[in-house]
């Protein structure tokens, strides 16, 4: 992340054993690789316009555990392709412009952390988020305020 990438070169998919890639905050970085789908990878951090663009791609990384989105509106494309993911535990939205999310948020399979980091926009009274909306989860913070906290020895 933060680091001026313009390409995500496709040799990336040669890196058999990566498992965690930040690629985030890269404003030059308007692609991302036609075999971004083939890594095992268990760790993202991208941007919001990357993942709203790819999402198809990155909905098939079935080895996702943890994502971090940052930045930008998030689709409900975006959405969808993710409670998709079966191994999807963490997702952590910065600065995100959505106001609302859709009502499939909580539908997540193994979902057990969800933090909403400085997104000025979105607003937890027009949001039904607590554990009651989630399978397995957690946690539940915005910003420094912990929502739901089902698990005192989770540690992030």
């Amino acid at each position: 992340c933060d680091n001026e990438l313009e390409i995500v070169p496709d040799t990336l998919i040669k890196l058999e054993n990566l498992k965690e890639l930040g690629i985030c905050n890269n404003p030059k970085l308007k692609t991302l690789p036609d075999n971004f789908d083939m890594l095992k990878l268990t760790s993202l951090s991208i941007s919001g316009d990357l993942i709203n663009k790819y999402i198809d791609k990155i909905a098939k990384i079935t080895t996702l555990k943890d994502l971090d989105i940052h930045g930008g509106y998030i689709s409900k494309e975006v959405f969808k392709g993710l409670v998709n993911l079966p191994n999807l535990e963490e997702l952590t939205l910065h600065k995100i412009e959505n106001k609302k999310f859709p009502k499939n948020i909580g539908m997540f399979k193994k979902m057990e952390y969800l933090a909403i980091k400085a997104s000025k926009k979105f607003k937890l009274y027009n949001n039904n988020i607590n554990s009651n909306n989630f399978n397995n989860i957690l946690s539940i913070r915005i910003d420094d305020k912990e929502l739901v906290d089902n698990n005192a020895e989770y540690d992030h």
